[in-house]
């Protein structure tokens, strides 16, 4: 049948539609004894079904006899809960009726494109799915092999092969399944992965985004998603579900709580995209899976190129937003709940973020959160070594009553964590950052650096620790290309001041000055209290010949380090005896400093 319009009759159009046909088993039966009360709770029921099961499903009651329904959905999962559900509502109609009265339906599925109008469901793809529902038996639901395709087994229902079948008028037999309600959750769907290693990052699922301006925009939802995936991927403080576990989710129109529960995911994201012209916008949502409560929302608008190109910079600066927000999250949350009620991601997350935030409060805070950590996964090496770096930045920031004690502090927590995992690049990392920043030790942290990115050349933080060792020898040129692999290897980290602060040391160490200028401005807007930062900023004012904004910085300098003077600054430093941190010094001394 082809597709038609006339004035006489509604509008034809070929879709594709999951198609629902319900029986009433012996109705004949039902009517002749019992017919007032089988019509009476069949009414009722069916009016439950239409005002309750259809309209969260985005389904249609096409037409409802005496003893049976037709009914259309947009997917075969939403289809098949929707038979499901209707099963188990109709047992609430039976309650207290005499064994003869009781009513039961035989239902069948099936996935095919049909003829609809606004009356009306026409083609084969209904037949087969009344052929469906004749071969089941009372309280069954039968499906063909194009529904069972959109099904996850054990998450929509429990699925049963039941081989191939012979239907009534059908040449041909056809692969059936039967399908019933999923009992728990379980098997690779139930829970997060319980390793050590996977419980210091919470996991995102992210969904593809709805269209709200039509199916013909459904692709470019995936697209979107897609790209939002590819970003977080990339030095992210989240673990990602698979693409393919939450799109085959996303059109379930479970809430959060569910799909998290499924997929074993602590944040949800979803939302939906709508496009005019070469113009889409984009709103997305994040939430909470265990609470359902929205962490944040936001929204952008882009060009249709700029937002499908890989890369593109408006999905990267939306990404940065969602990762921010899930940081602050956990933060609110590790502000007011007791340390032994928190997950390890949330006291990991916490502890790193507070450690790099500079103040003292949060300073001490993040001790206590990493202390937590490492009693809750003693066997794992990250707690021990971000505690080393702990003590390496209480020394650094000269927060420290007892420099002697953290610094053999730092490389006992540092040594611990590599016996506990030799080849984590995390623990050789921090590692080589103790033996700089405490022992002055410049060429043994960097064999320990290159150990770490031999074992993972993906470490961020070894990129940007080796870099800055060439920062420390003068060399401005491999400072500042280490640095930039830092920088693209980790876009998301929450971090990303101390990234932009360290790359700033390495451009003023390549006389890259009006860089250095703008990564260290880009630093300090983000995290004022980092004193590095503003060192790297007089230096490279003074070095560019703009003394009046070096003397401006060198005051706010005195301020976060009062007791600082250039003589001090060369023997803080792991590059003072290098000709370089000399001339630096000098720069230091013409912008004010003592």
């Amino acid at each position: 049948m082809s597709a038609t319009t006339d004035t006489s009759s509604p509008a034809l159009q070929r879709v594709r539609r999951a198609i629902v046909v319900a029986d009433l088993v012996e109705s004949v039966r039902l009517m002749q004894q019992h017919e007032d009360d089988v019509i009476d709770r069949w009414r009722r029921f069916v009016n439950e079904v239409r005002a309750e099961v259809l309209p969260p499903r985005e389904g249609r009651l096409v037409k409802s006899l005496g003893d049976g329904m037709l009914l259309e959905f947009p997917h075969g999962a939403t289809a098949v809960d929707a038979a499901l559900e209707m099963l188990r509502r109709l047992a609430r109609f039976n309650e207290g009726c005499p064994e003869d009265a009781v009513l039961a339906l035989r239902i069948g599925v099936h996935v095919a494109e049909v003829v609809v109008d606004e009356l009306d469901v026409f083609g084969a793809g209904v037949n087969l799915a009344a052929r469906l529902a004749s071969i089941g038996g009372p309280d069954s639901v039968s499906v063909s092999a194009e529904v069972r395709d959109q099904l996850l087994p054990d998450v929509d229902a429990d699925v049963e092969d039941r081989g191939d079948c012979f239907l009534k008028h059908i040449e041909q037999p056809m692969r059936v399944y039967r399908v019933r309600r999923a009992g728990p959750v379980s098997g690779h769907h139930a829970a997060p992965m319980r390793g050590p290693a996977s419980q210091m990052q919470p996991l995102l699922a992210v969904l593809p985004l709805a269209s709200a301006s039509g199916p013909d925009d459904e692709l470019l939802g995936h697209l979107v998603a897609d790209e939002l995936i590819a970003v977080l991927a990339c030095g992210a403080p989240l673990r990602l579900c698979s693409r393919l576990s939450s799109a085959a989710l996303s059109r379930r129109g479970w809430e959060p709580g569910r799909i998290g529960a499924t997929l074993g995911a602590q944040y949800v994201l979803s939302g939906r995209v709508a496009r005019a012209g070469q113009e889409v916008s984009v709103w997305a949502e994040l939430c909470d899976a265990v609470t359902g409560h929205v962490v944040t929302a936001r929204s952008l608008r882009a060009a249709l190129a700029d937002l499908t190109a890989p890369g593109a910079a408006a999905v990267a600066e939306l990404a940065a937003q969602l990762c921010d927000a899930v940081v602050q999250h956990q933060l609110a949350r590790v502000r007011h709940l007791p340390l032994p009620s928190l997950e390890a991601y949330a006291l990991a997350l916490a502890g790193v973020t507070l450690m790099h935030r500079f103040s003292v409060d949060d300073f001490a805070r993040a001790e206590g959160c990493l202390d937590a950590l490492a009693e809750r996964v003693p066997r794992h090496a990250m707690p021990y070594a971000w505690l080393a770096r702990w003590h390496v930045f209480r020394v650094v920031q000269g927060w420290s009553p007892d420099p002697d004690r953290d610094r053999a502090r730092a490389r006992d927590l540092s040594q611990r964590a590599l016996d506990i995992d030799p080849d984590s690049s995390l623990a050789l990392t921090v590692a080589g950052s103790v033996k700089v920043s405490l022992f002055r030790d410049l060429d043994g942290a960097a064999r320990l650096y290159d150990d770490a990115l031999r074992r993972n050349p993906s470490e961020a933080l070894a990129w940007l620790l080796l870099g800055t060792v060439h920062t420390f020898k003068g060399d401005g040129e491999a400072a500042m290309r280490h640095a930039d692999e830092a920088s693209r290897l980790s876009p998301l980290d929450p971090m990303r001041f101390y990234f932009d602060s360290h790359a700033a040391a390495a451009a003023v160490t390549a006389q890259q000055y009006d860089k250095a200028v703008a990564l260290a401005e880009r630093s300090i807007k983000a995290n004022r209290m980092y004193q590095t930062t503003w060192r790297s900023l007089a230096i490279a004012q003074a070095m560019a010949g703009r003394v009046g904004e070096a003397r401006t910085t060198v005051q706010h300098l005195l301020a976060l380090e009062p007791g600082l003077t250039a003589d001090k600054f060369l023997a803080q430093s792991p590059a003072g005896r290098f000709a370089h941190a000399q001339r630096f010094a000098e720069a230091l001394r013409e912008a004010g400093l003592p």
